[in-house]
């Protein structure tokens, strides 16, 4: 019985490692994601990447910024593919929220 919990434990908390919003602003506000996105990019190459993303206050994601002293991936194929899917991203709206929030994201590569 204990290795079957032990089991089910280690793959949920496996399911959760890879989709992850880290920090910034946009967290603390307590702003939701409305759109789809698990966080992982299949491709050539395996490893993760942090993103810098910029929200505006729509929802939108305006820009998108690598940071390359936080991550272990070198293909620059595959980060472009991760920004295109980053850009795709939603998040709630309103006027209330500010003009911009940042966030942090880490997208995990699955060769």
């Amino acid at each position: 019985m204990k290795k079957l919990f032990l089991t089910f434990a280690l793959f949920f908390l496996y399911n959760f490692s890879s989709a992850q919003l880290i920090s910034g602003s946009l967290i603390d506000e307590g702003r939701k994601m409305t759109s789809k996105f698990d966080f992982k990019v299949l491709g050539k190459y395996s490893g993760f990447q942090i993103f810098e993303l910029s929200v505006n206050s729509l929802g939108d994601v305006t820009s998108v910024k690598h940071l390359e002293d936080q991550g272990g991936l070198v293909s620059t194929p595959a980060k472009l593919t991760a920004v295109k899917e980053l850009y795709n991203l939603k998040f709630e709206g309103a006027t209330s929220f500010p003009k911009f929030q940042h966030v942090k994201v880490k997208i995990t590569f699955i060769k």
